[in-house]
């Protein structure tokens, strides 16, 4: 105990190992229970473990986005400010240039730097977004808004 005072690399990466090893038995022996008692509640609880159901996360609900503001940053490059939505993983932009007519340009996960690439200078856009959530959720797209590639 006295020489472990001090906390020293060799003592930390043994005790670090130890911790492994008891973590590896103990996982070994959970599934040899599981394998024997085969869902059988009262076998789980004959073995002393405890039986734990796993909580389900409740998923956010998405909120809406919109775009806020457009603004030219180079030439064939369109900025986008966004509406930041709860419970979004990402955010998917379409363009089109034909009514009815929508393209996937990008999706982005910060929706603080969302810049629209490869436009065609003089081009008048149509820009929408929505949100995406996790387990494959996806929000309603907004209003579309306008702006003219330079």
């Amino acid at each position: 105990m006295a020489a472990c005072q001090d906390g020293s690399r060799q003592d930390t990466e043994h005790k670090n190992l130890l911790r492994a090893d008891l973590i590896h038995a103990l996982d070994v022996l959970a599934d040899y229970v599981d394998l024997i008692a085969q869902g059988d509640r009262e076998k789980l609880l004959a073995s002393g473990f405890d039986v734990v159901t796993p909580a389900r996360k409740t998923l956010l609900p998405l909120g809406p986005t919109a775009i806020l503001d457009v603004t030219n940053v180079a030439s064939t490059k369109l900025f986008l400010t966004l509406l930041v939505a709860s419970g979004a993983w990402a955010y998917e932009v379409q363009v089109s240039i034909e009514p009815g007519v929508w393209v996937h340009n990008n999706t982005f996960t910060d929706p603080h730097d969302v810049v629209l690439e490869n436009l065609v200078p003089g081009v008048l856009y149509a820009i929408r977004a929505r949100v995406l959530g996790s387990r494959n959720r996806r929000g309603e797209w907004c209003e579309p808004v306008s702006h003219r590639a330079t």
